[in-house]
């Protein structure tokens, strides 16, 4: 493979970018010599996002496979990097390069996108989201969020009238205590006569995750707001009704199983509750659909915050946002316009093609390029093992046809080659 050309191609993009990205732009360079052609995965997530494995096992994942670069991008929040360095030496025993890495959900001229921010300084990125000049990754407005958006439920819920009595936030924040096996209930602050919003975000202190009741602390959780307005309309003869008239049925004898002081619902309520959420909740034309736009950056907001904590902003998987409807290629356009630095160009959602699209738009303009496998978990939703360091082949050439890009090594070898256009010719040499 001849690698002069992409000297030239990352001259172009480091003075697109001032300099920052350097560590990818080398990273990006290096040609495979013999063995070492190097194993790379920037696109992962464990349980401090939405990922299954832990934030050690999948450095231990990684260690497996043979990574040699890799980067944790959890949704929303920076932590993992923190504990880095310490896996060096522990028995997770990963000896690969780690660069710091985020994925942030924003909006695209007003579509729902998300994009990579890699390479920052962490105390800069910390400074910037602690002072509020970036506060979307900050815990106190992320909970706000939280708390705003389930509020816009709740009114729109008691304007139905299909509850016995109407419902308000007191209902959903609860307190954390645990019963006499040890085990956690969590009690609505309704029950103790508690105002959520006054005590949680009313102190000068800022943020209270924890209170005291009768002399003895306790933790206050803010999860499951959704399962749980499911549960309070499950509960309720004119709820079940509804459900029942939006194709959602709840038999009647499973309303005993529910148990508000819970976090998990019966396996006998898992189907319908998957149902309300998805037809009633986040369906574009849902009921219960509500806008929180004002809440999420733009893409500009995030290509400036990468720009101050001196790191680089990649948009995400450019193929992989099957409710937006707006072509890829115009997406890529209008996140170029927004002023990102590069765009994902391997990722499990591609076909060989898709991957060429994108390689040879960041190449005819000095763009940086990133690969990963966006891995989430031990089985992905097609089914396939999901391991970091491989493209999970999520890929289709048509509707019949998988795409041959199925559990290939994340490497920087397949990315220029397949991004090269001579995917045929690694097709043949698969199948040898």
């Amino acid at each position: 493979m001849n690698y002069n050309y992409l000297k030239k191609w990352f001259k172009e993009a480091m003075a697109q970018t001032g300099g920052r990205g350097k560590v990818l732009a080398q990273l990006f360079l290096t040609p495979p010599i013999g063995d070492n052609n190097l194993i790379v995965d920037l696109h992962s997530h464990d349980d401090r996002s939405d990922g299954r494995r832990s934030s050690r096992g999948s450095f231990q994942n990684a260690s497996f496979n043979g990574v040699d670069v890799y980067a944790t991008t959890n949704h929303d929040n920076i932590k993992t990097q923190t504990e880095y360095y310490s896996y060096q030496t522990d028995h997770a025993k990963y000896r690969g390069a780690y660069i710091n890495g985020v994925e942030i959900t924003c909006r695209l001229n007003g579509l729902p996108v998300e994009v990579l921010v890699y390479d920052y300084d962490f105390k800069k990125a910390t400074k910037l989201i602690n002072d509020l000049e970036f506060p979307y990754l900050n815990r106190r407005f992320k909970l706000q969020r939280i708390v705003n958006l389930c509020e816009k439920r709740i009114n729109i819920l008691n304007e139905l009238k299909i509850l016995e009595s109407p419902l308000d936030i007191n209902d959903f924040v609860s307190v954390e205590i645990p019963n006499e096996n040890g085990e956690s209930v969590y009690v609505p602050f309704r029950k103790f006569g508690l105002d959520a919003k006054r005590i949680i975000f009313g102190g000068v202190n800022g943020l209270k995750e924890e209170i005291e009741i009768d002399g003895k602390k306790y933790k206050v959780n803010f999860d499951n707001f959704i399962s749980k307005m499911f549960k309070y309309i499950a509960q309720s003869e004119k709820g079940r009704k509804y459900l029942a008239e939006n194709g959602i049925d709840v038999i009647d004898k499973y309303v005993s199983k529910i148990d508000i002081e819970s976090l998990s619902l019966p396996d006998v309520l898992k189907e319908p509750f998957s149902k309300f959420n998805r037809f009633l909740v986040q369906a574009n034309d849902a009921p219960l659909k509500v806008s929180d736009d004002e809440w999420w950056p733009t893409v500009e907001d995030v290509v400036e915050f990468a720009k101050k904590s001196g790191g680089v902003a990649i948009f995400a998987h450019v193929y992989g946002y099957p409710n937006v409807k707006v072509a890829p290629e115009k997406l890529m356009q209008m996140a170029l316009e927004s002023g990102v630095d590069g765009f994902e160009c391997m990722h499990g959602f591609n076909t060989a093609e898709q991957v060429e699209k994108i390689y040879q738009f960041c190449r005819k303009r000095g763009l940086l390029i990133t690969a990963g496998s966006d891995t989430h978990s031990f089985v992905s939703n097609q089914g396939d093992a999901t391991e970091i360091g491989k493209i999970p082949g999520v890929g289709f050439k048509n509707n019949d046809e998988r795409d041959f890009i199925d559990n290939i090594t994340c490497s920087l070898y397949n990315v220029h080659f397949i991004g090269s256009g001579k995917y045929k010719d690694l097709e043949q040499q698969i199948e040898k």
